[in-house]
């Protein structure tokens, strides 16, 4: 079988690119988060750059590119955001609108299923203390192939770990990730090990990860 590359995720990788180095401090900071996660069914790559300062007290802009390979298919995509902060005490919140280019293909039953198309985006993220530690919590929705995300994440004050839990899906596809991080040292560097459960069934995966929030 022929591998076909949605044409949206090169377009994707070279904006990208040519944000990060437009942006002011580029040569300083390239990147900040960036993720890759692998399983014996898929891999997964995910690269988000905040325009401007990522500790601002307004939330920045935000630019992000994924993609995704399966045995069949592929999909991938840029996606660029406003936020919005809102006052809630101890805890930082926001809110954000914005725009996507997507891409997907998969060739599966005999059947390819082709899509491209600009999508509109929304999302709310929360973080704060919490009892022994600290939350962060993310819900972001797209109207291409009507793609949702909802994540949870619990860092322990004291302990080197983090626990995620995400819940996503699309048209077709539903998907639970179960993830435990590890820290690399105090670089922003982290292992990542876990579990999905979506339609093919269970499997494990390994990631590694980097948050410069």
């Amino acid at each position: 079988m022929t591998a076909h590359r949605p044409r949206p995720i090169a377009a994707a990788a070279l904006l990208l690119a040519a944000v990060v180095a437009a942006t002011p401090a580029a040569a300083q900071r390239v990147l900040d988060y960036a993720q890759l996660d692998g399983s014996s069914a898929s891999w997964t790559a995910v690269a988000v750059r905040a325009l401007g300062d990522p500790r601002a007290a307004d939330p920045a802009p935000l630019l992000s590119a994924s993609y995704t390979r399966w045995a069949d298919g592929q999909a991938g995509g840029l996606g660029a955001v406003i936020r919005f902060g809102l006052p809630i005490g101890a805890h930082a919140a926001s809110v954000g609108v914005g725009l996507g280019v997507n891409g997907y293909r998969a060739d599966g039953g005999g059947r390819v299923d082709d899509e491209t198309g600009v999508s509109a985006r929304v999302q709310a993220e929360s973080y704060g203390p919490a009892p022994g530690g600290h939350y962060y919590v993310l819900a972001q929705g797209s109207t291409f192939r009507n793609g949702w995300l909802a994540s949870a994440q619990y860092d322990p004050a004291r302990w080197p770990l983090a626990f995620e839990l995400t819940r996503s899906g699309e048209r077709g596809y539903r998907a639970t990730t179960a993830a435990l991080r590890v820290a690399l040292g105090g670089s922003g560097w982290w292992l990542r090990l876990g579990a999905i459960n979506d339609d093919s069934g269970q499997r494990g995966f390994v990631g590694v990860a980097y948050n410069g929030f």
